[in-house]
């Protein structure tokens, strides 16, 4: 399973609360509530820390360090309850969706990423085991005017999230 821009916030403030009103009407008629009241009461009842302790497939997460919808932490603390494989795929600097800044720009292509991932497990039928967090990041070479992509393996990725904790 592979899940692109996560909203993964208990009780979804950020995005219905703080974010673009349309956001939250227009899950409201996904949902079938008309009143906010009612829906607001609904929602407080979202918390997938709950609901990922049976998933048993290998699972993906795709997101950018600053998501103003979803604050990237509630990734992590969502990831550690997950039994089965997983792997975190964060873009550095990017917002909800990346696509804007070097660390997507140049980088793979996180459309690319997501579907590569997939075939891995669907068709070739890879086997995927543990815990794998990934750090995309863009950096100016020093003496020459050239950005490299790096991708970061799990111990840069950790301290990651302990940032993301502290914001």
């Amino acid at each position: 399973m592979v899940v692109g821009l996560p909203c993964f916030e208990p009780g979804f403030t950020k995005i219905f609360e703080e974010a673009s009103p349309t956001y939250k009407n227009r899950f409201m008629f996904m949902a079938g509530y008309e009143n906010e009241a009612e829906f607001d009461k609904f929602i407080q009842g979202f918390d997938l820390r709950t609901r990922v302790s049976n998933l048993r497939c290998p699972l993906m997460v795709l997101g950018g360090e600053l998501d103003e919808l979803s604050p990237i932490k509630h990734v992590f603390e969502v990831c550690k309850k997950v039994p089965g494989p997983v792997e975190i795929v964060v873009y550095q600097n990017e917002r909800h969706a990346p696509g804007r800044l070097p660390s997507s720009q140049l980088g793979p292509h996180w459309y690319a990423v997501m579907a590569d991932w997939l075939a891995a497990r669907v068709r070739d039928r890879l086997p995927f085991e543990g815990t794998h967090y990934r750090y995309v990041t863009a950096v100016r070479q020093s003496g020459t005017a050239s950005d490299v992509v790096r991708i970061k393996p799990f111990a840069d990725a950790f301290q990651l999230h302990r940032r993301s904790l502290a914001r």
